[in-house]
């Protein structure tokens, strides 16, 4: 399944960090939404598998769709090459572009633990909001996974201003997902409802 990604998103990024919480999400989305500029030949990029086997399997089976038209993904080469901040490493890769065969819209494909225009891995990020939401201030945060203060401060803040309108979208897929779920009560702020509302979806 491909994500249309025009905000910035982090895909399974709450997964050992929400694991404090009994939480056993099947998959994790947060959605940044931080508008790129409008480019009528570019998409943003597109979440897809983290093997990269896998992902040019799909991509030469045409079994990635484009998000806006009813096309196909097509192979456009490659991004350019990027190092990510993982939690206790780095990992510099090159990932695939893509066309669609419909729009002509190109988009980076890119692993489920990437997020546009992050140095850091999508859990990395998941694991200092929980931090945030069970108590520690963002310079503690900062210290236990050795990132700037600075750098931690801007996600907590940026998730903050978004999280009434993320745990309102999150519970709203959770609750079409799982015809089991009829409510799922708040733990008493919007950020630590905005996460569980994530880890549930």
């Amino acid at each position: 399944m491909v994500l249309w990604v025009c905000i910035v998103a982090l895909p399974f990024a709450l997964g050992q960090a929400l694991e404090s919480k009994q939480i056993e999400p099947s998959r994790f989305v947060l959605a940044d939404y931080e508008m790129a500029p409008r480019d009528a030949k570019r998409h943003r990029g597109l979440i897809v598998s983290g093997d990269p086997e896998v992902c040019r399997a799909e991509l030469l089976a045409g079994k990635l769709n484009c998000p806006s038209r009813n096309g196909v993904r097509q192979p456009w080469g490659y991004a350019r090459s990027r190092t990510v901040r993982m939690l206790e490493n780095t990992k510099t890769l090159q990932p695939r572009r893509s066309r669609c065969s419909a729009c002509s819209k190109t988009s980076v494909l890119l692993p489920n633990y990437l997020l546009v225009r992050r140095v850091d891995e999508a859990s990395v990020i998941g694991l200092a909001l929980t931090q945030k939401s069970q108590g520690s201030g963002y310079k503690k945060v900062a210290f236990n996974i050795s990132r700037p203060a600075t750098t931690v401060r801007g996600w907590i803040r940026r998730f903050r201003e978004k999280s009434e309108m993320l745990s309102a979208h999150f519970i709203s897929w959770a609750l079409a997902l799982d015809a089991t779920l009829t409510e799922i009560g708040s733990l008493g702020s919007s950020f630590s409802d905005a996460l569980c509302a994530i880890g549930i979806a």
